[in-house]
């Protein structure tokens, strides 16, 4: 060192950081230079009190940091404690609230109609529903000794419907006020009446209209409607008949006729087979053996898997997927499958795609026109009367259109989130697809022209490919 030079002189020191929204403190030690003052650990408790660090630290490992020398790191020193958050409350359900309509089948594809339990009995005062109360949570704490509050858990109504009531001994359990059928309907608990037909539905009851559950023993006669506020079950066979249900319908044969039948439900539809007959059904479609120049439109899926489980001619159209043993057969019936978000909805994306289209070229036209006439302007040309009027019309026009556009593209928005919600659907073939099938997802068409074994078939890369199941 040269003669007169001082040795650089440095002292140690200690930087204290908050982390985590105060569930954390860090240190970092800086060591001294030269013949500057050495750090120490009460030069790190005093930094911390500075930043009103008080909570969870860790004194031995601060002293063990001093101790070991472990300068120029960032090391957590005091941990604050996390709230816990409340548990939202919760509905308990004593009957089967999600019932699955959908027959059971054995090895051999046989399918059991006879044990469908669409039908839940229940007896006055009996207990349908619970509320379990939300669950507190627990406060928190900060390396700073500052309170965190816990998400506080949200309430449950009760799920009150028609013919059930409050238990008189608890005000968080629900009780059937009447005999009858309980189901689950839009979030709440409803009990049916049940009326039992001990025969066919034909001139001797005449039409039905009912407003609780029906169980028809017999069949239902081509030319009769019955119409029902729940659900209905017919042990028989369904002619040329018209069944409105708001429930699930169960029809433990078939359903065929002459084309003139109908079925529509608010929930699903299960049967054993349909012939030249309709169905249109807010949930699932389920047909155990054949489904046969028909039309069939679900909100949900349908699934025909029976021993044949076949669908062979018409249209079957489900939004969330199609299942079926054989679609087509080998006579090459025009048979069509469709999937995927509603027409209506991807008509509604092109008309907005066109809206938006035609208001970029009528701005883009106004812009041309006023950049004429601000040319005019610039070059001291006066415009007439009639033209200075369009003149500020254009000008208006030129505002008030683009607030058009947010409007226009959060409607597309709001259309494009609902597509995704379909971009996996999915056309299941368990056993032959044969020409003369066509199948559809979304706006992707496929023809099929050879026989296809254990197939599906899904959008990849915007066209519809064939995978092996």
């Amino acid at each position: 060192m040269a003669e007169g030079t001082e040795t650089p002189k440095k002292d140690g020191s200690v930087s204290v950081k908050i982390l985590k929204n105060g569930l954390e403190a860090s240190i970092i030690v800086t060591p001294e230079e030269g013949a500057g003052t050495p750090p120490t650990p009460e030069m790190a408790f005093a930094e911390l009190k500075k930043a009103s660090v008080v909570f969870g630290i860790d004194t031995d490992l601060i002293h063990t940091i001093f101790k070991e020398k472990r300068f120029y790191t960032e090391i957590t020193i005091a941990s604050g404690t996390p709230a816990v958050d409340g548990k939202d409350a919760e509905v308990k359900y004593y009957f089967d609230a999600k019932s699955d309509l959908k027959p059971q089948e054995d090895e051999k594809g046989n399918v059991d109609y006879k044990n469908i339990q669409l039908i839940k009995s229940v007896k006055k005062g009996q207990k349908l529903a619970e509320v379990i109360p939300p669950v507190p949570g627990k406060e928190g704490k900060t390396v700073q000794d500052k309170k965190i509050l816990p998400v506080i858990g949200k309430l449950a109504k009760i799920p009150s419907g028609p013919n059930t009531e409050v238990s008189p001994d608890n005000p968080n359990i629900l009780i059937a006020s009447i005999d009858g059928s309980v189901r689950l309907s839009r979030n709440q608990v409803v009990v049916d009446s049940i009326f039992v037909i001990e025969k066919d539905v034909d001139y001797e009851t005449g039409n039905i209209d009912y407003v609780g559950t029906l169980v028809i023993k017999g069949d239902v006669k081509s030319g009769f409607e019955v119409k029902i506020k729940g659900d209905v079950e017919i042990n028989g066979l369904v002619e040329d008949a018209h069944i409105i249900a708001d429930g699930n319908v169960v029809i433990k044969n078939g359903f065929l006729g002459r084309g003139n039948g109908f079925i529509e439900a608010g929930g699903d539809v299960t049967l054993k087979f349909c012939e030249n007959q309709n169905i249109q059904a807010k949930g699932n479609i389920y047909i155990g053996e054949a489904v046969l120049h028909s039309s069939l439109q679900s909100e949900s899926r349908i699934e025909v898997k029976g021993s044949k489980g076949a669908i062979v001619g018409g249209i079957a159209r489900a939004t969330k997927g199609i299942v079926a043993k054989e679609i087509g057969n080998y006579q090459e019936i025009k048979t069509e499958v469709i999937v995927g978000i509603d027409e209506s909805i991807i008509k509604k994306m092109q008309e907005i795609d066109e809206e938006i289209k035609k208001t970029n070229e009528n701005l883009n036209n106004i812009k041309k026109a006023l950049y004429t006439f601000y040319k005019r302007k610039m070059s001291g040309k006066k415009l007439k009367k009639e033209h200075e009027e369009l003149f500020g019309k254009l000008q208006t026009l030129q505002q008030q259109i683009p607030l058009q556009m947010p409007e226009l593209e959060e409607q597309r928005k709001k259309i494009e989130e609902e597509m995704k919600k379909y971009s996996d659907i999915t056309v299941d073939v368990l056993g032959t697809v044969y020409p003369g099938t066509r199948i559809v997802i979304q706006k992707f068409k496929k023809s099929i022209n050879a026989e296809t074994k254990k197939v599906r078939f899904k959008i990849f890369e915007e066209e519809i490919k064939e995978i092996a199941l």
